[in-house]
């Protein structure tokens, strides 16, 4: 059973070692957003309550934000038409004593970038990424539940 402290201590932002080509953007990385949702489909009957609903449609959604200098670290990495590279993303959660808590991406795209800097951005130029991820993996299980 994983414990919600150790040694008073709980998991946080400096837990979390991003795995993306390679480690190289970890120090580099501001935030991270990432979720998934299941739209199911609703059966309707003339009564105004519904019938039943179906699997319904999985969606998960991925975007994050990094320094300039983790951005052109990245750019090494990527070929001409990089929105067309498919390439996996793990994060991964550690924390002293405990056992780590591993969410796998396994196949993302970049689709957007966002610069937008100010005078008053003393502490980094931050990037915006918007990426298409097809699914993730919350330590080993998928919301929506897959066949094959």
């Amino acid at each position: 059973m994983i414990q919600p402290t150790i040694n008073g201590l709980a998991y946080d932002f400096t837990c979390l070692e991003l795995g993306m080509f390679g480690d190289l953007l970890t120090p580099y990385l501001i935030d991270i957003s990432y979720g998934d949702e299941v739209t199911p489909g609703i059966l309707k009957g003339v009564q105004g309550i519904d019938l039943a609903t179906t699997r319904g449609f999985y969606k998960a959604n991925l975007s994050m934000t990094m320094y300039m200098e983790g951005f052109v670290i990245l750019l090494k990495q990527l070929p001409e038409g990089y929105s067309e590279k498919v390439f996996p993303i793990t994060c991964t959660y550690f924390q002293y004593g405990q056992t780590p808590i591993i969410d796998k991406l396994p196949q993302n795209r970049i689709l957007k970038i966002d610069k937008a800097f100010r005078n008053s951005d003393t502490g980094g130029l931050p990037i915006r990424i918007g990426l298409y991820t097809q699914l993730i993996e919350q330590d080993g299980k998928c919301l929506y539940r897959r066949y094959g």
